[in-house]
C-alpha cells in the first residue's frame, strides 16, 4: 500500500477483489491433499440431494456460494 492507503499496482491496471480466501485455502487444502500427477484426471466427488438443498439454503441466506451453472 501506498501512504494514501490505496493498493500499489502495477501501470495501466486497477487492483480487483481477490476471491474469498477461505475458498482459495479450501480449494488449496483439497488439491494438497488429493495431489494430481501428470495423466491424472482427478478424484470425483459426489453431491447429493442433501447438498443441493443445504447450498440452496445458504443461497436464500444471502451467503457466498458457488455461481456455478446448473446443468
Amino acid at each position: 500500500m501506498l501512504g494514501n492507503g490505496r493498493p500499489v499496482v502495477s501501470p495501466h491496471e486497477h487492483p480487483v477483489p481477490i476471491a474469498s480466501l477461505a475458498k482459495v485455502m479450501t480449494a488449496y487444502l483439497v488439491l494438497e491433499h488429493y495431489q494430481l500427477h501428470a495423466g491424472d484426471s482427478g478424484r470425483r466427488f459426489e453431491v447429493d440431494e442433501d447438498d443441493v438443498v443445504d447450498t440452496e439454503a445458504r443461497r436464500h441466506e444471502g451467503q457466498s456460494v458457488c455461481r456455478c451453472p446448473r446443468r
